[in-house]
Formats: C-alpha cells, sequence, structure tokens
C-alpha cells in the first residue's frame, strides 16, 4: 500500500511540474503582432547551416545525418558519411578512430556469437545421441562456450558501441567546430 501512494504522489507531482513548465513557456512566448523581426543570416552563418551535419537515429533505419535540412544514410561503418570530412584533417582522424572501433566491435561480437552458437549446436547434438536426451545437462566446454560466448557478445556489443559512437559524434563536433571557425 505504502508503494501505491509513494508512485501515486510522484506521477501526481510528475504532472505539476509538467503543467507549471508548460505554463511557464506559454507566458514566456507573447508574440507582438505589430513588431516582426526577421532573423536573416549572415554569409557565415548560411554557409554553417548548409555544411554542418548532424546525427539522427531512427529505430529502425539506424543512424542517419541531416545536411541542409536533408536526412542521408551514414552507411556500413560510416562509409556514406566519409566524404563529409574530407578537408578536416582533425575530424577525419577522429572519425577514422570510430571506423577502427567500430569495425573491432563487430567482429568481437560476431566471434562471441559464433562461439555461443557453437557451443549450443555441440549440446544439442550430444543430446540427440544420448539414450534419454531430458537428461543430458551441458558439460562445461559446452557452457563455457554457450555463456562467455554471449558474455563477449553483450560486452561488446554494449561497450564498443558506445565508445565507437562517442568517436563519431567526436567527429561531427570537431568538423562543425572548423566550418564555423572558418577553416
Amino acid at each position: 500500500m505504502k508503494f501505491h501512494i509513494n508512485l501515486l504522489v510522484a506521477l501526481l507531482f510528475c504532472l505539476a511540474t509538467n503543467l507549471t513548465k508548460a505554463q511557464d513557456q506559454s507566458e514566456a512566448f507573447t508574440p507582438n503582432s505589430t513588431e516582426q523581426t526577421i532573423n536573416t543570416p549572415t554569409p557565415e552563418e548560411g554557409k554553417y547551416q548548409e555544411e554542418a551535419i548532424f546525427l539522427k537515429t531512427h529505430f529502425w533505419w539506424g543512424q542517419m545525418y541531416i545536411k541542409n535540412g536533408v536526412e542521408y544514410r551514414v552507411g556500413f561503418n560510416g562509409r556514406l558519411l566519409k566524404k563529409e570530412f574530407e578537408g578536416f584533417p582533425i575530424a577525419q582522424t577522429e572519425f577514422k578512430k570510430y571506423q577502427k572501433k567500430n569495425r573491432n566491435t563487430m567482429i568481437i561480437a560476431v566471434a562471441g556469437a559464433t562461439a555461443a552458437v557453437i557451443g549450443w549446436i555441440s549440446f544439442n547434438k550430444r543430446a540427440a545421441n544420448a539414450p534419454n536426451p531430458d537428461d543430458v545437462l551441458p558439460n562445461s566446454t559446452e557452457s563455457t562456450l554457450l555463456l562467455g560466448g554471449l558474455a563477449v557478445e553483450v560486452a561488446a556489443a554494449s561497450w564498443g558501441t558506445l565508445s565507437s559512437n562517442n568517436s563519431l559524434h567526436k567527429a561531427i563536433f570537431l568538423r562543425n567546430q572548423a566550418l564555423c571557425e572558418g577553416k
């Protein structure tokens, strides 16, 4: 009962917080119909708006980048994004780090998955040849292959992907920064 009361209080607090934020935002924006200001970008800002790239992650289609309001695919291991880093040596170096980390992560994850599949197949073959397959338990080699392969795959997929994506974000930041500085 106490848990339900705490949950209800937390939900009410979140709701009240969101309502006050919405009210603050609506009060902050009060357009004046007599004044209209048009922000025209300077030539440098216009070039930045056209040439800067931003990452976007879709649930189904993976990573994409936006340039001049148009979405493009990043491609396998950043293959389609590589051309955007030409002329930006510092960003290109960081982008190559991203590609290397991403490739190594993929190799380790595939190796882990392969070890897990080999452990599972060897257990199934042994169980199929046993007189009573329900009584067969995995031996230490099969368990090590199966569980170790899964652990390696999960570790590589999580840590390696985070590390490589950090390098990609840094490369894009360095590219946009150099673009902003006019280099």
